[in-house]
């Protein structure tokens, strides 16, 4: 029987190596067999020059930060046209989950570009009476808190930090769930606080940037995290840290897994590629945790090349630029989407040599590894058939106004980046080319874990 689509003489990126002139068959959205040798299809990728990556998988994306009811479309749609087949979605508010998660979920398998799962906020008591539940039910095995945000400075987008008797608790708690990851959101409240203060009364300088990493300094994300990985110790809990882009963030990484802490950790590409002394929109890339200085940038970018640094995600918002523009330090909304150029950011490391195509390749194995995606994450026969072809030659300008975002921003704006997607297929089918949407609402909800195995639903 003929296959479905074959991908032929493409080089294919695997995490220990790349594959030259390498040929893949797909049919019932599997990949079915991988050749030295070309394959007949109803439809032919001729993929010569390009790198045929697993399809990527975003770790951290958000929805909800423009005040669009279309975001869930819109931003998967900036997601598979940016080279990305799976994100793991935050889902988080402070009432009692019941069918606002059900119908966001239905939601997204209705309008959604890409496939998807969740991330589950545990933020109130409430949540933990119904964790187990939830989990069973929906097939959710990944879970969020914070250490910071405990003044209520984000509570209209469903997010608050709890104390550490909480966070103990819930980690214990989760534990008990099969394959259960905990990300923790490590930021030490009190310190930036004090700091945020100090900022307000003028004792900062430089750049926005600089000025921001001043008010939530590296140290106060590494005490957070050091914090945070006692407890899971204590717990016996699989932890997940998010967003790390210092060298002290890093480093009290290293030190928790030595310690003997089931510990993993994501970097966003905002991290590997901007700093506090950047120019033009970069100045729009205040976040939390911070951009840091060059030296971290450097730290960060040595660290995922060697596959310390488990896994990439964008932390995703489409906050509009009108909450950045003219405003100070303090003022400005943080937060910047990300889905549409974490490919192209990754991708531009690779043709400076920073990085490798393999340890990209490593990056998506681990997160599919990880969040229970099974059926994601390596080329390989009986798996999903997600691919992300790419040039690795091609050059363009940064331009929000191409993405299919509804912010009209990205830090990226006018940079000149080299490596962009030319196909993105998700189980077997081109659901973006050349930047361009293809098939929209092609995406399924995946369920994990005892009652989904990682599987679309």
């Amino acid at each position: 029987m003929q296959a479905e689509l074959a991908i032929n003489h493409g080089d294919v990126v695997f995490p220990w190596g790349v594959r030259s002139d390498v040929s893949i068959a797909v049919s019932s959205g599997m990949t079915v067999s991988i050749s030295a040798d070309p394959i007949e299809a109803d439809q032919v990728i001729d993929a010569s020059g390009q790198l045929v990556f697993p399809g990527f998988i975003d770790t951290h994306t958000h929805i909800g930060f423009s005040g669009s009811d279309a975001e869930l479309g819109t931003e998967t749609a900036g997601a598979a046209a940016g080279g990305i087949t799976t994100c793991l979605i935050y889902y988080r508010q402070l009432e009692r989950y019941g069918e606002d998660l059900r119908g966001f979920i239905a939601q997204g398998a209705s309008v959604s570009s890409v496939d998807f799962g969740v991330h589950l906020g545990i933020l109130t008591d409430e949540h933990l009476e119904q964790v187990l539940e939830l989990s069973d039910e929906l097939g959710i095995t990944s879970f969020k808190m914070y250490t910071c945000y405990k003044d209520g400075e984000l509570a209209q987008f469903g997010v608050r930090g709890e104390d550490d008797g909480f966070i103990l608790d819930a980690l214990t708690l989760l534990a008990r769930i099969p394959g259960a990851v905990v990300n923790v959101h490590s930021e030490n409240d009190d310190i930036y606080g004090r700091r945020l203060r100090a900022l307000k009364a003028g004792q900062a300088t430089g750049s926005v940037l600089r000025q921001w990493s001043w008010a939530r300094p590296p140290f106060g994300e590494a005490e957070a995290i050091s914090r945070v990985a006692l407890l899971a110790r204590l717990a016996g809990a699989t932890v997940f840290i998010p967003h790390v882009g210092s060298s002290a963030g890093l480093d009290a990484c290293r030190n928790a897994r030595a310690e003997g802490t089931n510990l993993h950790l994501e970097t966003c590409p905002h991290y590997l590629l901007l700093d506090v002394d950047g120019a033009g929109q970069i100045q729009y890339a205040k976040v939390n945790p911070p951009v840091r200085e060059a030296s971290d940038r450097l730290a960060i970018q040595q660290a995922l090349k060697s596959g310390e640094i488990d896994t990439v995600g964008t932390d995703h918002a489409a906050v509009p630029i009108a909450g950045k523009q003219g405003k100070s330090a303090w003022e400005a909304r943080p937060g910047f989407p990300g889905v549409d150029t974490m490919v192209p950011v990754l991708l531009h490391l690779v043709s400076s040599g920073t990085l490798t195509p393999e340890s990209l390749a490593g990056a998506t194995e681990r997160a599919a590894s990880l969040f229970g995606l099974t059926s994601k994450g390596r080329i390989e026969v009986g798996l999903d058939a997600d691919f992300t072809i790419c040039d690795p030659h091609a050059a363009k300008e940064v331009a929000a106004a191409a993405f299919p975002s509804c912010s009209d921003l990205s830090v990226y704006e006018g940079m000149r980046l080299t490596g962009w997607p030319s196909w993105t297929i998700l189980r077997g089918a081109v659901v973006a080319r050349n930047g361009e949407v293809t098939r929209p609402q092609s995406g399924r909800y995946l369920k994990r874990g005892r009652s989904g195995q990682g599987q679309t639903s």
